[in-house]
């Protein structure tokens, strides 16, 4: 499992070796972070 799970990521890190595709997954994790941020923000001024 531990094998194949670091082949795997190492790939990954190989394909987001170029700038763009960096970006794109950047972007997609801010895209999934940033909602759970407001709404952790708005229970709290409730």
């Amino acid at each position: 499992m531990n094998d194949k799970f670091t082949i795997k990521f190492k790939g990954i890190l190989d394909h987001a070796s170029t700038r763009k595709s960096l970006e794109n997954d950047i972007s997609r994790i801010e895209k999934l972070i940033k909602p759970k941020r407001i709404r952790l923000g708005s229970t709290k001024d409730f």
